[in-house]
C-alpha cells in the first residue's frame, strides 16, 4: 500500500506538490497529469530521494518520511 498524508513539497519559492493525501492498495497505481504536476516530486519522496516539507509517506508499511527529516521507521 501507498499512502500520502498532506504531503508538500517545496523548492524555495517554488510548491512541487501542495497538500496532497491519497493511499493506493497493491496492484493499483497510476499517475496522470501535465508537466510540472508533482509526479516525479511524489515518486522520489516515495523512494527517500527527497523529503517532504511537511506530511508524511508511506509505501508497503515502511514510513519513508515523518516530516522533518525522520529515520525510517516500520509502521
Amino acid at each position: 500500500m501507498i499512502e500520502l498524508k498532506n504531503v508538500t513539497k517545496r523548492y524555495e519559492s517554488h510548491t512541487a506538490v501542495d497538500d496532497v493525501s491519497f493511499s493506493v492498495e497493491p496492484g493499483e497505481f497510476f499517475a496522470l497529469g501535465p508537466n510540472g504536476a508533482g509526479k516525479t516530486t511524489i515518486v522520489k519522496m516515495l523512494l527517500d530521494f527527497t523529503r517532504p516539507t511537511s506530511g508524511s509517506l508511506s509505501l508497503l508499511g515502511w514510513c519513508t518520511a515523518d516530516v522533518p527529516g525522520h529515520a525510517h521507521t516500520r509502521n
